[in-house]
C-alpha cells in the first residue's frame, strides 16, 4: 500500500468518525425523557445561594447565609415589591424567625438563645422601635411594654 493509499483511508476513517460524531446531534438535536416542565431529585445540593423566582420572573425567596455584625439571615422571604416580609436566621446564641410588615419597619419576631432560660418574643412599630417584648433571661420571665 502506498503513502497516499494510506493517506486516503487514514482521511477516510478520519471523516467517517467525524460525521458519526456530528451527525446524531443535527439529526437529533436535544433529548428529553419526559414532556413537561424539566424536573430532577436529587440527595443533597449545596451552592452558596439559592434563588427562587415566581412565573414573572421576581424573587420570591432567597435561601443564603447573609452575615450582617453577628446576626446571620438564611432564608429571605419577598413580597411582590421585593420588600422583605419573613426572615430566618442566627447568631452565635441561638436563632431567630421574623415576620415583617410589607410596608414598614414594623415586625414580629421569636428568638430563641443557647441557654435553658434564653428567649424572646418582640413586636416593632413602623419606626422600628421595640412596642411590647416577652422575655426569659438569667433574671426570670417578663413583660416589657414601653
Amino acid at each position: 500500500m502506498t503513502f497516499k493509499e494510506r493517506l486516503a483511508y487514514i482521511t477516510l476513517g478520519g471523516l467517517l468518525v467525524f460525521m458519526g460524531q456530528l451527525l446524531p446531534n443535527l439529526l437529533a438535536g436535544h433529548a428529553a425523557a419526559q414532556d413537561g416542565p424539566a424536573s430532577a431529585e436529587f440527595d443533597e445540593v449545596t451552592c452558596r445561594r439559592l434563588k427562587i423566582i415566581d412565573d414573572q420572573g421576581k424573587t420570591v425567596a432567597l435561601l443564603e447565609k447573609e452575615v450582617s455584625g453577628g446576626t446571620y439571615r438564611v432564608i429571605q422571604v419577598l413580597n411582590t415589591a421585593q420588600n422583605m416580609i419573613g426572615e430566618i436566621g442566627g447568631n452565635p446564641n441561638g436563632g431567630y424567625i421574623a415576620v415583617h410588615s410589607s410596608s414598614s419597619r414594623a415586625s414580629a419576631s421569636l428568638e430563641i438563645g443557647a441557654g435553658k432560660k434564653d428567649g424572646r418574643v418582640s413586636v416593632t412599630n413602623r419606626d422600628g422601635s421595640r412596642r411590647a417584648q416577652m422575655m426569659v433571661d438569667e433574671y426570670g420571665g417578663r413583660v416589657v411594654l414601653p
